[in-house]
């Protein structure tokens, strides 16, 4: 089809025509953080990048769950604002040092 052509598939949405809203994208990372932190190292280090609107509601919303989350599994957690990444997206890496 000419559209199919014409068009991309938009980086936001993956074509769907809606996002996850800030709250959906905040409470997926920190399920993903809590999967990741399971088997880590005591005292190791995560710098977790996400979109800016989505780390202010983590930072600001979600901070109690976040001292928590590094009082329970006893390591060190960095949020990061990474401007490259779309909604939906995170990155959580071991940090080198």
């Amino acid at each position: 089809s000419i559209t199919y052509g014409a068009y991309e598939t938009c980086i936001h949405c993956n074509g769907r025509g809606m996002t996850p809203s800030v709250e959906t994208q905040g409470l997926a990372f920190l399920r993903q953080l809590n999967l990741r932190t399971l088997k880590a190292e005591k005292d190791q280090k995560f710098i977790c990048y996400l979109p800016a609107v989505v780390a202010c509601y983590v930072l600001n919303t979600k901070r109690e769950e976040l001292m928590e989350l590094e009082q329970k599994r006893q390591v060190f957690i960095s949020i990061e604002i990474d401007p490259k990444l779309v909604s939906g997206q995170s990155n959580i890496a071991p940090a080198t040092s």
